[in-house]
């Protein structure tokens, strides 16, 4: 169902696991069942029995404002798999995307959403409302960042989702 809605969305918002096997496989993906994915690239090596590939969508997502991976290693590197985050931004023409570099705890997760959602819905830039979910985050239990300091952004981050619209292709 991921695969097929991101076609048409202007907003890709994902809250699930990335790609982790061990630390020279992590990172590069996104699991969205039991046993389907969603690659940056591969190169031979594939996790899970259903693998899909941003490459795959053609330009079919290029009108896509904000693309949200909320899963641990979501932008990491992975040398088998790629870098989602660039790859949907840079190769597949998507405006906005976040990712997160390192291990997110569950907690601090849903409050960064909470608030990001939040700050760019009031009219906070996205870059701004990434930030600043950030450190509202902080002072919630567990007390700490807890992985939402790893976010990493790419594409046109200074700009604002409101009002909505689609991406510019």
């Amino acid at each position: 169902m991921a695969y097929n809605q991101f076609r048409s969305d202007a907003i890709f918002f994902f809250n699930g696991h990335g790609l982790y096997y061990d630390d020279s496989h992590k990172g590069g993906g996104i699991k969205f069942s039991s046993e389907s994915w969603i690659l940056a690239d591969t190169d031979g090596h594939y996790p899970g029995t259903y693998q899909y590939y941003i490459r795959d969508y053609g330009t079919d997502i290029r009108d896509v404002l904000l693309a949200v991976y909320l899963a641990c290693y979501s932008s990491h590197y992975n040398p088998y798999n790629g870098d989602l985050v660039q790859q949907t931004v840079t190769g597949k023409g998507a405006d906005i995307c976040i990712g997160f570099d390192g291990e997110v705890e569950v907690e601090n997760g849903k409050c960064w959403s909470e608030s990001f959602w939040d700050r760019v819905r009031n009219g906070e830039t996205v870059v701004s409302a990434t930030s600043n979910a950030k450190d509202d985050c902080y002072w919630q239990w567990p007390y700490g960042y807890h992985g939402v300091e790893t976010y990493e952004i790419s594409g046109s981050y200074n700009s604002y989702l409101t009002p909505a619209r689609y991406g510019v292709y």
